[in-house]
């Protein structure tokens, strides 16, 4: 945990391109002009909290993802005993296929996320992608 509050303090403060990203969205009204209630301070974590637990899509997409990792934790833990049955494969070669699999799909998933987020390559409007750059960052540490 440490070392990734070291990595995180190697960021700067404002990433480049984050201050005309920003007036775009206030312009186009998907950010407020001024927030007087988050200043950064201790005291402030409290409300900035609870805006986030009142926000829908923030709510859903921790529920789904707590969802799906409680289905994926609990179909891993047989999987491979089910490729060993249906297959007639040993331990070893099933928890190697199933492990190549998922990493592959996972590596897969994450470079395809990346590529159409900050490339512009996908099909995403430029919206969707200013959302999927958020999501990406917000997700990736529970990946």
């Amino acid at each position: 945990m440490f070392l990734v509050a070291v990595l995180i303090l190697g960021f700067p403060r404002e990433l480049p391109g984050s201050a005309e990203m920003r007036e775009q969205a206030i312009k186009e009204g998907h950010l407020p002009k001024k927030d007087h209630k988050l200043r950064g301070r201790l005291r402030d974590m409290i409300p900035a909290t609870m805006q986030l637990i009142k926000t829908p899509t923030y709510v859903f997409n921790t529920l789904a993802l707590t969802a799906g990792s409680l289905y994926g934790s609990g179909l891993s833990a047989f999987m491979a005993k089910y490729a060993e049955l249906k297959f007639a494969v040993s331990p070893g070669f099933a928890g190697f296929t199933l492990g190549t699999v998922f990493i592959v799909g996972a590596a897969g998933s994450i470079s395809f996320l990346y590529t159409s987020t900050f490339t512009g390559r996908g099909t995403f409007s430029e919206k969707e992608r200013i959302e999927h750059r958020f999501l990406y960052f917000l997700l990736l540490p529970n990946s």
